[in-house]
């Protein structure tokens, strides 16, 4: 039986009906079938997928919480798992491109089951003309973000889908028997032997951060960091996600990006899509006659491994990056972004901001459970809001090295959570050089996606003349 982190607890009690916590990560292969139903392949597939699953013990894991709230959760095997229960088929008869979309949506838009193993794989054949492929089959890894990150889920989706065997692959996993014995009497009893302990490790913990935080305070008072702005200014992507999803997606040409960006020295392929998201963002305000403020905000989430050593399954830091969209010049705009993103990697990483801002690692669960509630029902009100104006993760899901039934892989997407302020969020996918940059957003937020997806290649467009033009 293993305790989650507070950080990969959070995203159990953060969740409600309207806001799913959890990842939507998608495959696309050409079929080399031209059936648009032929069952007996689709079964021996899901078989195949069926089989992997069984013998990864990280999918093999359910949540058991404590009665009450009194502590964190725990993962315990999950007798009855049969991974079979967990895939799912379906056939599109020769859909396109809107079938898959709003199946997607549908999928972000439903929360997991966390009485069982929290995730589902989507195996959808029959697809026509998907990115090039005349025919195609997506296979969709949706699973919570307890269990982990969106490197994580690649991890998952690789290990499925490859012909290596994976990670944990071999006899199932040996029981614990205090992973499945242990009742809720044992764990109210634990837990509330536990609060004496959980209180004076708050103590200890904000009295560390308080010294911490003095130490940023000076470090930003002699310019040696910068700190973000507290408060954004509201604008329609801010506020309390709705129940309903809206999703659409661009591809472009990660060659032409970095043709365009060659010009501008230490300027990322990251860097060119702040840009243009920021860009995009003002274009949809500007369609909708809502002003366009000046200082637009992105959170962006920043693998700390390797970095960072953290307990948690989501290993990652959310980097506050300004979007400079008071700069009207996309190529100096560009440069700026490019500048705080540098900027706020160093801070992000200098050891007294991590200590300033651990308080979730010493908040008891009860507590976390009473502020998440608190904010659920907290009004939305006010000129301002939080630290950001949209989020903007970007997971490279690896080489272009995946086949399935002999079809190879020809592109990736993926549906990011909103998180309790936010009702927009973008996902940056790449796998080989097929680079996707899709939106999630609520029906309040965004109505009508093809408007947005049309921002997003407008803005991609003056992006692109604006860097190039520098170089010619």
């Amino acid at each position: 039986m293993q305790q989650l982190d507070p950080t990969d607890a959070a995203y159990v009690h953060l969740e409600h009906g309207a806001l799913p916590l959890q990842i939507v990560a998608v495959f696309v292969f050409e079929s080399a079938r031209a059936e648009t139903d032929d069952a007996a392949a689709t079964r021996a597939l899901t078989a195949r997928l069926a089989h992997r699953a069984a013998i990864m013990p990280q999918l093999r894991r359910r949540l058991r919480r404590v009665p009450f709230d009194l502590d964190y959760p725990y993962w315990i095997e999950d007798q009855s798992f049969r991974p079979a229960r967990h895939i799912h088929a379906r056939n599109a008869g020769g859909a396109d491109w809107e079938y898959l979309r709003h199946r997607l949506e549908r999928l972000a838009t439903t929360q997991l089951d966390l009485d069982a193993p929290p995730w589902e794989l989507h195996v959808d054949t029959g697809l026509h003309n998907i990115d090039g492929a005349e025919y195609a089959t997506a296979i969709t890894l949706k699973m919570h973000h307890a269990l982990g990150d969106g490197l994580f889920s690649v991890s998952v989706l690789r290990d499925l889908l490859g012909t290596a065997g994976p990670d944990g692959a071999g006899d199932a996993p040996r029981t614990d028997s205090s992973s499945t014995n242990a009742s809720r009497r044992h764990l109210l009893r634990s837990a509330l032997r536990r609060q004496p302990e959980q209180l004076a490790r708050l103590a200890r913990g904000a009295k560390d951060i308080a010294a911490a935080s003095r130490t940023v305070a000076r470090l930003d008072a002699e310019g040696a960091i910068t700190l973000p702005q507290h408060k954004r200014p509201r604008t329609r992507f801010n506020h309390k996600p709705r129940p309903t999803r809206m999703f659409d997606a661009l591809s472009v040409s990660v060659l032409q990006i970095r043709a365009a960006k060659a010009a501008v020295p230490d300027v990322t392929v990251n860097d060119f899509l702040l840009t243009m998201i920021s860009r995009a963002m003002e274009l949809y305000l500007s369609d909708h006659g809502e002003p366009i403020p000046s200082n637009l905000a992105a959170l962006v989430p920043m693998s700390t491994r390797g970095k960072i050593d953290k307990a948690s399954a989501n290993q990652f830091d959310a980097l506050v990056v300004d979007l400079h969209n008071d700069e009207p010049d996309l190529h100096r705009r560009c440069i700026a972004i490019s500048n705080s993103v540098r900027t706020d990697k160093c801070r992000d990483l200098n050891a007294a901001v991590q200590r300033s801002r651990s308080l979730l690692q010493y908040l008891p669960s009860t507590m976390l459970a009473v502020t998440s509630l608190i904010n659920r029902h907290w009004p939305d009100i006010g000129t301002q809001v939080g630290l950001s104006n949209t989020m903007i993760t970007n997971v490279r899901r690896g080489a272009d090295d995946l086949t399935l039934d002999g079809g190879r892989v020809v592109s990736s997407y993926g549906l990011p959570a909103l998180d309790s302020n936010t009702a927009l969020s973008h996902g940056i996918y790449t796998i080989g050089d097929s680079l996707t940059i899709c939106f999630v957003a609520d029906r309040d937020a965004v109505p009508d996606a093809a408007a947005y997806k049309s921002s997003l290649q407008y803005a991609y467009e003056e992006t692109t003349r604006a860097l190039t033009h520098v170089g010619s």
